[in-house]
């Protein structure tokens, strides 16, 4: 009997933290990051194609929020995840991302393939606040200060297009 009610409150409590409001930034209190960083890894990567760029997270990150939108190209030039209200996050990839090289603006993301701008995406992922110098992340590099006209960062743990 003990173990039923042990197993129903760890449900309950499952079920309730997975109901949460996901549309605020999540901190680091609220997500979850995952793997080894490297000092050859930490704070990521910025990448840089024919006018856009984009940054890659340093590890996986594991984090809960559902994320859709439309994949854009922000007022910077970096590659934005555009919402429903029409709200602009610049985009973290997760690691193993690469620029297209097709002339297309775009990734490729592993085991998912090619996006490109116009793409309707779905992320699980999170929002978090923008870096500062005097904040930086070891998990993504600071936001290029042409793209700072945003609100947060979308960071993706996983990746991929919507119907």
């Amino acid at each position: 009997m003990v173990r039923i009610a042990v197993c129903t409150c760890a449900l309950l409590l499952a079920l309730t933290g997975c109901a949460g409001d996901h549309s605020r930034p999540l901190t680091a209190e609220t997500s979850t990051v995952r793997g080894p960083a490297s000092p050859t890894s930490a704070g990521g990567s910025l990448l840089t194609g024919e006018g856009f760029q984009t940054l890659v997270a340093a590890t996986e990150v594991h984090l809960l929020a559902a994320l859709r939108g439309e994949l854009g190209v922000g007022n910077g030039g970096c590659l934005v995840l555009r919402d429903a209200e029409m709200q602009s996050y610049v985009v973290v990839w997760p690691p193993g991302v690469t620029l297209l090289t097709d002339g297309r603006i775009g990734v490729r993301v592993p085991k998912v393939g090619a996006l490109t701008a116009g793409d309707r995406i779905s992320a699980g992922g999170g929002y978090k606040e923008l870096p500062t110098v005097a904040q930086p992340s070891d998990l993504y590099p600071l936001v290029p200060p042409e793209c700072n006209d945003v609100a947060a960062i979308a960071l993706f743990g996983s990746v991929g297009k919507s119907a």
